[in-house]
């Protein structure tokens, strides 16, 4: 549940973590390693789609869920990641890297089309830097003491940042009174669940997963067969039962990170 008295701003963010964390909690959910491979498939296809529809907060939150450790320790299951889907995964890499103060993602939401949604992460992040990194006053020099003129230019770029958010919006209304019941009911459900899982408890089960593997045991393995591994999984009985707290993957769920947000921000 959304707690009151939240902003929106608030709200969006921790609908963010939420997000990240039901992606993890779904992958480790998945006993077997083909269901927990499908999983990650589907969670990749939904992260590219959310980009390809502007949707770039939805995209980075599921991107963060599948870079948390609990899943980035899983080696096992990422060897078998097909070649297609670790492009899709170097895609995302690629957009939401920090590299000349993400650059590349600012060049692609400078062309985006509305709707699109921006990293809310980053323009907090820009408009604090704004706020408290440049005086409000420029110096100036007038009968011997010092005094200020307000500097224009600071709240030029404040409001330039978030004009270029609410542009993106713009003349697009979201739909939201035809949205299915079922389906709205699914974004509702992982509302929350950041403060209902902790972060101990997933790197219990990631390592229930698979456990730590010491030093030699890693250097022996100078090369694994994803083939073998995978025909080996086939072999095994497929057992996947999320909790109460998580959602199934069914074909409307692709959809959700643009839903979902839409509704918060």
């Amino acid at each position: 549940m959304v707690e009151k008295d939240l902003s929106p701003t608030e709200i969006a963010i921790q609908f963010f973590n939420d997000v990240a964390t039901w992606v993890v909690d779904l992958v480790l959910h998945a006993a077997d390693i083909r269901v927990r491979l499908e999983v990650v498939e589907r969670f990749i296809d939904i992260m590219i789609v959310s980009i390809d529809m502007g949707s770039y907060n939805a995209a980075q939150a599921v991107f963060s869920g599948l870079r948390m450790h609990p899943l980035v320790r899983l080696t096992t299951t990422w060897n078998l990641i097909s070649d297609e889907y670790r492009r899709k995964l170097e895609r995302a890499s690629a957009l939401f890297s920090l590299e000349k103060n993400c650059q590349t993602y600012r060049d692609v939401f400078a062309d985006s089309q509305p709707p699109s949604i921006c990293l809310l992460a980053l323009l907090c992040r820009d408009i604090l830097y704004m706020k408290d990194g440049t005086s409000n006053y420029l110096p100036t020099k007038s009968r011997g003491k010092d005094e200020g003129m307000i500097n224009l230019q600071k709240w030029r770029r404040i409001f330039a940042s978030i004009d270029t958010y609410h542009s993106s919006k713009i003349q697009v209304s979201f739909p939201l009174e035809s949205v299915d019941e079922e389906l709205e009911n699914k974004v509702h459900q992982i509302t929350g669940i950041n403060k209902l899982i902790s972060e101990s408890s997933l790197s219990e089960r990631s390592k229930a997963i698979e456990p730590a593997r010491d030093k030699s045991y890693r250097t022996s393995m100078a090369i694994i067969d994803p083939d073998a591994q995978l025909a080996k999984a086939k072999t095994s009985s497929l057992e996947f039962a999320p909790a109460v707290s998580t959602m199934e993957l069914d074909n409307n769920s692709i959809f959700l990170p643009l839903l979902s947000l839409s509704l918060y921000i």
